[in-house]
């Protein structure tokens, strides 16, 4: 992801890219934690941009970042975080605006000596104003009070305990915060392809094609009867709740996981079968991917349903769904030693479990 960029744009220093990026984008005039000129067009445009595109998520990219400068003090004094979770820049505005050096760098404002540690400020003009000396105050303690490391000085990325970006660590705070403003209870599969996990999300927000909801969007629908059991209208609830096909197929996931019975009230029940039962992690991985997969038989049956004709053979899906998650084990987890004869039974002694 592009996001990796402003982890290494931190991490390597004095790299001939980074100096190249810092001739061309630098401006003492931008508060910027990654400087960029936006006049410019080019793929770091693009990178810096991120940060919108994170913001429109609810995830300030720049809040990831911590650093924690050591004896080299080579982290800027006025733009970076390090003493607050917020710039120095942002806290102290008015006399940022008096510095003479936007980009200073730690080490030229403090001074370890014999004498103690001591601060070395560039003005413009003295701050004189009761808001101003008021500021330079508080700086000032705050800076006298700081403990700086003994080593070199380094970024923390806080999304990983390690402190090392990670692309999964972006991926599962976007998810997080996305789902999380929709108020859905998802979590990514990645023992099921990217498909069936795309079906099931689109599914717990009821925006799956199904009749009823074509109608809402004012398409023409000739039969609004569920294909399948041609009992009630086809909504996305009946379809994979309370049809009597899904029902079956639910017992059936039951009694094979030898799981609790399954009930669908809601549209996010489907995406939380799981967690409602007790096991390890990968116990509770297998029976997501087993109720996806139930999820996506059920929809193919139905689009066989609608399109070609075909009633549907719940005994056939049955031997569908132990099928596909007997494929999606063996190549997706690379299972080499999973029997069929003991998925059969869910026996997940391979698994770990």
């Amino acid at each position: 992801m592009l996001s990796k960029w402003w982890w290494r744009f931190k991490m390597d220093r004095g790299s001939l890219w980074k100096r190249v990026v810092w001739a061309i984008h630098n401006n003492s005039r931008s508060w910027s934690f990654i400087p960029a000129k936006l006049s410019l067009a080019g793929p770091w445009k693009q990178i810096k941009k991120l940060s919108d595109d994170f913001e429109a998520m609810g995830i300030n990219l720049e809040l990831m970042f911590k650093g924690y400068p050591g004896s080299e003090k080579q982290m800027l004094f006025w733009k970076e975080r390090w003493l607050f979770d917020v710039p120095l820049c942002e806290k102290y505005p008015l006399i940022f605006q008096l510095e003479t050096n936007k980009n200073a760098l730690i080490r030229d404002r403090v001074i370890e000596g014999d004498a103690g540690r001591e601060l070395f400020y560039s003005w413009v003009r003295l701050p004189t104003s009761v808001a101003e000396t008021d500021e330079l105050d508080s700086l000032s303690v705050a800076v006298m009070g700081f403990e700086f490391g003994l080593g070199a000085d380094r970024w923390v990325w806080k999304l990983e305990d390690s402190g090392i970006f990670s692309v999964n660590s972006v991926r599962n705070k976007l998810q997080h915060n996305v789902f999380s403003d929709l108020r859905l209870e998802f979590e990514w599969n990645n023992w099921s392809p990217i498909k069936v996990n795309f079906l099931v999300w689109r599914l717990i927000q009821d925006k799956v094609p199904t009749t009823m909801a074509l109608t809402r969007r004012n398409v023409v629908v000739t039969n609004s009867r569920c294909r399948m059991c041609d009992e009630e209208d086809e909504s996305a609830l009946h379809l994979f709740g309370s049809c009597r096909v899904a029902d079956q197929i639910w017992e059936f996931i039951s009694r094979w996981c030898r799981i609790r019975s399954i009930f669908i009230l809601e549209l996010s029940d489907l995406a939380n079968i799981h967690k409602r039962n007790r096991g390890s992690e990968r116990w509770k991985k297998a029976v997501s991917m087993v109720t996806q997969a139930a999820i996506w038989v059920i929809w193919r049956s139905r689009n066989d349903a609608v399109f070609n004709g075909k009633h549907p053979n719940v005994s056939r899906m049955k031997e569908e769904i132990k099928m596909l998650g007997y494929m999606w084990l063996k190549s997706r987890v690379k299972l080499e030693n999973l029997a069929w004869v003991n998925w059969c039974n869910f026996d997940l002694y391979a698994l770990g479990v």
